[in-house]
């Protein structure tokens, strides 16, 4: 992405940049999964492409690569952890919340966004605490979320070769 290179700042950054500041200049509109009710097609896309890749794989091929999977898999669980509760910490909101909030990314960004409206389901008496806390935790939970992806990419880097031989 062209913006991305002369900025300095990664692609995912940018476009979160973007997102915000159409957002707050109203070129896009909040919450576009929840209006359109497309945030469970989004989910099972994904889903099916996960299952699309495996495709062409055997048993034998998934058994023999199991320990370094499982290996990436906790690896990037606690990545993501850590690196949600440092962006949830560096903006002054819960660790917990960046934690669940980068946890959500296991599924991309819709997961991002059940995480946030579970907790703000969880939290609120009624609809309009509910859209409120939805509201005022999503900034804060996507950035984190992001941070915890950056985070986890870097500990990915610097320990994938100890793990796959």
């Amino acid at each position: 992405m062209w913006l991305g290179g002369g900025t300095g700042l990664g692609c995912s950054i940018v476009l979160i940049l973007l997102g915000f500041g159409g957002t707050f200049i109203g070129l896009f509109r909040m919450n576009m999964l929840d209006r359109t009710q497309t945030g469970g097609f989004v989910m099972a896309a994904i889903y099916a492409l996960l299952f699309q890749m495996l495709n062409d794989m055997t048993l034998q091929e998934i058994m023999a690569k199991i320990v370094p999977l499982l290996l990436v898999i906790l690896l990037s669980g606690v990545g993501l952890v850590l690196g949600g509760m440092l962006g949830a910490k560096v903006f002054g909101f819960d660790p917990w919340l960046g934690a669940s909030a980068t946890i959500g990314l296991f599924y991309l960004f819709p997961g991002v966004r059940n995480v946030i409206n579970e907790v703000a389901r969880s939290l609120s008496r009624n609809e309009e605490e509910r859209l409120y806390l939805v509201e005022k935790i999503s900034p804060s939970c996507i950035i984190a979320a992001s941070m915890g992806s950056k985070f986890c990419l870097l500990a990915g880097v610097l320990l994938m070769p100890l793990i796959i031989r």
